[in-house]
């Protein structure tokens, strides 16, 4: 049985009434397989041990909340809380696991987009645990999904020396595929046309919390792969941070979507990580 994890919210690029869809989002998901970290899949999980899975929310759209019952050794506190994060807003979805492989979600995808990635020999054991919450706007009314998300975040527990690998190999991950490029359809309203978008991670903030932490600016530039007309462009922020054996990845939205405002949440990030930490702060 294989789960996906609720995935970043779509690259907003957008240009007369079309939206870069599906597949693009998708192609250019190495937002989560960039970072090994803690965008896993649980694969082989034995028939009698199967649970009910918490379904994806849409991009950008919080579901509601769904748990899948287990002996979790990170506490919710453990994470971001959504009063830090934003006023008005609430855990939306969160999930977790244990003892499962750690296995990244979509190795195919990424070689296939970064074909440097392939040549990479990254931990693929088992994880000890992780949990996962989105971070969002509460539903407008009864039965109504929620609204915009705010922040996606994960947290992976392993001995001290496997989170220090992993942050390792997360680090080799942004390196080797740090430019790029993905193909995918562009749709209109009556018709589809080939995109090309242009793929930049830089490293921009390291250090600034935890044992080890970093901040990665993705930016993201889509052109008409035929005619070369400029589509749109995407900047996106993801935080990984390592305390003791804990590593955990932030995926912030909105106001805390900038340099500053993330390096801000991912010293908040690491000080809750503290109280649960092996060792403590």
């Amino acid at each position: 049985m294989t789960v996906d994890w609720p995935s970043p919210p779509e690259i907003p690029a957008r240009t007369r009434g079309r939206t870069i869809r599906t597949s693009v989002s998708a192609a250019l998901a190495v937002l989560v397989t960039g970072a090994v970290i803690a965008t896993f899949v649980l694969t082989r999980e034995p028939p009698d041990r199967q649970t009910p899975q918490p379904a994806a929310p849409s991009a950008g759209k919080p579901g509601p909340i769904s748990i899948v019952p287990a002996a979790i050794d990170i506490p919710a506190g453990a994470l971001l809380q959504p009063d830090e994060v934003g006023p008005g807003l609430v855990t939306a979805a969160s999930y977790t696991a244990e003892n499962q492989p750690l296995v990244d979600v979509q190795r195919r995808l990424l070689a296939a987009q970064c074909p440097a990635y392939r040549s990479l020999d990254l931990y693929s054991g088992p994880f000890r645990s992780f949990r996962q919450h989105v971070v969002g706007h509460p539903a407008k009314g009864a039965g109504e999904s929620g609204g915009d998300r705010a922040l996606l975040q994960s947290v992976t527990r392993l001995s001290p020396d496997l989170a220090r690998r992993v942050v390792d190999d997360a680090r080799r991950i942004f390196r080797t595929c740090a430019t790029y490029t993905s193909v995918g359809p562009l749709e209109g309203k009556d018709e589809t046309e080939e995109a090309e978008a242009r793929h930049t991670w830089t490293l921009v903030g390291d250090g600034f919390a935890g044992d080890e932490s970093m901040l990665y600016r993705h930016d993201i530039t889509i052109r008409d792969r035929v005619t070369g007309r400029a589509i749109g462009d995407s900047m996106m922020i993801v935080l990984v941070i390592r305390v003791g054996d804990l590593v955990t990845m932030v995926y912030p939205e909105g106001p805390h979507g900038t340099v500053d405002g993330a390096v801000a949440l991912g010293r908040r990030a690491a000080a809750r990580l503290c109280v649960t930490a092996n060792p403590r702060c």
